[in-house]
């Protein structure tokens, strides 16, 4: 393998994420990957040997991708609450885990247990990283504000991404805003 060029079981991946980011998992084919990835079906079949060990792949990538772009996240010199939206805005920014989102609320049911543990890996990690940052409040928050936190981020900020719709305002405005309703909201006792 040429030094700096991914290997061809690597570039199967990336290209398989493409295609179930595009078409979702049960659109995706084995002779779509081939093609896509301008490989040979031996080759794909010498590397995955079924297209759920391809997705499993594909999911454990995203996995290990996200770890990467959480990791130094938390910037201590913001409120809390702009640590919050950034963390938001590093899980948001990548397109492949926005596609796991839409393929396992859509089509967890199809899923094997080891995908849909893949998945519960992935929401953990993200909660993990959270969870760091709810602990960073100078005030404990209460379990009912929590829940208010999660369930207006995910609201406003997740549920548009998946959707590809307008968010309720963009950029800058809905950070404001945002910050504006979650202060009002976490400092109510």
């Amino acid at each position: 393998m040429a030094r700096g060029r991914p290997s061809k079981k690597s570039h199967i991946i990336e290209t398989a994420l493409t295609l179930f980011s595009r078409v979702g998992y049960q659109g995706t084919s084995i002779d779509q990957v081939v093609v896509a990835a301008e490989v040979s079906k031996p080759t794909v079949y010498s590397n995955f040997s079924s297209k759920q060990i391809l997705w499993h792949q594909a999911l454990l990538r995203i996995l290990e991708n996200a770890e990467t772009d959480l990791a130094d996240v938390n910037d201590k010199a913001q409120s809390p609450l702009q640590q919050w939206l950034r963390v938001w805005d590093v899980w948001l920014a990548d397109k492949n885990r926005l596609a796991v989102y839409r393929i396992m609320l859509g089509e967890s049911h199809k899923m094997e247990e080891a995908s849909v543990g893949l998945f519960k890996q992935l929401e953990a990690l993200f909660d993990k990283v959270l969870d760091t940052v709810l602990a960073g409040f100078d005030k404990p928050l209460s379990p009912a504000q929590i829940y208010v936190l999660k369930a207006t981020s995910k609201e406003a900020l997740l549920m548009p991404n998946l959707y590809e719709s307008q968010a309720l305002t963009q950029g800058a405005n809905l950070s404001a805003e945002l910050t504006t309703l979650l202060d009002s909201l976490l400092s109510q006792d």
